[in-house]
C-alpha cells in the first residue's frame, strides 16, 4: 500500500532530516512511502488532498502559520491526517482544535514517529485499496464506494456521483478490498457503511438505492452486520 507524506517546514535541513527518518522507516518495514517537502505556505499543493499524511512545522517564517495552515486545510475538507513538528510545547493543546493526529516535538523521538505512521498504516489499510492492472495502477477511498458491481471481465465502481469501469474480475477485487466490503449476490460486493435498511431479500443504501441480496448469501451477510455493526 502506498502512503503519500508532505512536509511542511521553512528549516530546509529539518525537513530533509524528517524526510530521511521517514524514508528510513519505509525501507527497513517495506513499506511503499512518498514524501515531498514544501517550505513555505505559498508553495503547498494545490493538490493537497493526495496525501494521506501532512507534517506541520508550527511556526513557520516566524509565526505560528502551521496552525493557521491546518485550519485552512480542514476548511478546504482535507479529511486525512495531520501531524505538528516543532520544538515548542506550548502549542499542543492547539492541535485539538484541527483534529491533529500526534504532535512530535523535535528533535524527533525515531519511535514516536515510527508510532505516528504505523496508526496513519492501519487506518489506511481498510479507507484504501489499489488495483495493479496492465493499464496502470488506481488507488481508490473505500469509503467514497458504495457498492461494486460485475460486468462481464470487467468490474464497476459505484458511487454517488458516478460509475467507473475498471479491468479486472470481480474475484481480483474481492480479494483487493477490505472487509467493509461483503458480497451479497453473484455480482455484488456492498459496503457496509453505507447500507441503511435491510428488508428481507434487498436492502438500501443511504442514497436511496436498492439491492438486491442474493439467497445463497441472506446468511452469511447478517453474520458480516452483525460483526460490521456489533463487534
Amino acid at each position: 500500500m502506498l502512503l503519500q507524506c508532505l512536509i511542511v517546514d521553512n528549516e530546509p535541513l529539518q525537513a530533509e532530516r524528517l524526510k530521511e527518518m521517514i524514508l528510513s522507516f519505509s525501507m527497513e518495514n517495506g513499506h511503499e512511502i512518498q514524501c515531498d517537502v514544501q517550505y513555505s505556505l505559498n508553495d503547498t499543493a494545490d493538490d493537497i488532498q493526495k496525501y494521506d499524511i501532512c507534517f506541520l512545522d508550527i511556526l513557520l517564517d516566524g509565526q505560528k502559520n502551521g496552525i493557521e495552515l491546518a485550519k485552512i486545510l480542514r476548511n478546504h475538507h482535507y479529511k486525512n491526517e495531520i501531524v505538528f513538528v516543532t520544538g515548542y510545547r506550548e502549542y499542543a493543546i492547539d492541535g485539538y482544535a484541527v483534529n491533529a493526529l500526534d504532535y512530535l516535538l523535535k528533535p524527533i523521538d525515531p519511535q514516536k514517529l515510527h508510532l505516528c505512521l504505523n496508526r496513519v498504516l492501519v487506518k489506511n489499510r481498510n479507507s484504501y485499496f489499489q488495483i495493479n492492472c496492465k493499464k496502470g495502477i488506481y488507488r481508490y477511498c473505500s469509503a467514497g464506494i458504495l457498492y461494486i458491481e460485475s460486468s462481464e471481465h470487467n468490474v464497476i465502481l459505484h458511487t454517488k456521483q458516478q460509475q467507473e469501469k475498471i479491468p479486472v474480475t470481480f474475484h481480483q477485487i474481492s480479494e483487493m478490498v477490505s472487509d467493509t466490503f461483503v458480497q451479497i449476490h453473484r455480482t455484488i460486493l456492498v459496503n457496509m457503511e453505507h447500507v441503511n435498511k435491510v428488508y428481507g431479500t434487498e436492502l438500501i443504501l443511504d442514497n436511496g438505492e436498492v439491492l438486491p441480496i442474493g439467497r445463497k448469501y441472506g446468511s452469511s451477510f447478517k453474520k458480516a452486520m452483525m460483526n460490521h455493526y456489533i463487534g
